[in-house]
């Protein structure tokens, strides 16, 4: 698909995207991951293998990490109305976007050789972290940092800074509370 006479657009059914080299292609192509809420495309009344919240929220920081969007299909009934399953699930979804949506619309991917999922928009970094998977997080990262915080409660985040790396102690969410993913704030001084 050509975006422009310059871009071409690239599309990545059902979370292949890993395979984009965004620092390799960024110029050339703009990417898109697409997924469905369940198993088809259209609307299939016997369809009940929907994909969990935790996935598609997972869709979502890949396709962000990769410099990608996520196309989520829905397929509407035959009056165009959409099944209570699927608002709901777009619903929660939407819940987690307005939480994180500082970290998914502006920032970019980069290129620092660390394994965490980390975006960065001028002066600030954000990294997505599962806190059930980690209990800490190290990386480098240029600068002195004026703050780390949660984006989903504002609270700050518990670390320490030397020359070379940042290490980051990751907390649980609060009783009664799972967004899945966390998203940790780091606004440095550079």
């Amino acid at each position: 698909h050509r975006i422009n006479k310059y871009v071409t657009g690239i599309t990545f059914e059902r979370h292949n995207m890993e395979s984009y080299d965004y620092f390799k292609h960024k110029e050339e192509y703009a990417a898109e991951m697409c997924q469905t809420l369940n198993s088809y495309w259209g609307y299939a009344e016997n369809d009940i293998n929907y994909k969990s919240i935790s996935e598609l929220v997972d869709n979502i920081v890949v396709s962000r990490e990769h410099g990608g969007n996520l196309l989520l299909n829905i397929g509407p009934e035959r009056n165009g109305k959409i099944r209570g399953i699927d608002y709901c699930i777009i619903d929660m979804l939407g819940k987690w976007i307005n939480i994180n949506k500082e970290a998914l619309y502006l920032p970019k991917p980069i290129n620092i050789n660390n394994s965490q999922r980390i975006l960065k928009h001028g002066d600030t970094y954000y990294i997505f972290v599962d806190p059930f998977k980690s209990n800490d997080v190290s990386l480098k990262i240029k600068g002195k940092i004026k703050s780390i915080i949660y984006l989903d409660s504002g609270l700050p985040v518990e670390y320490e800074q030397s020359k070379t790396k940042v290490s980051i102690k990751i907390d649980k969410f609060k009783s009664g509370t799972n967004y899945l993913i966390r998203t940790i704030k780091i606004t440095v001084t550079i």
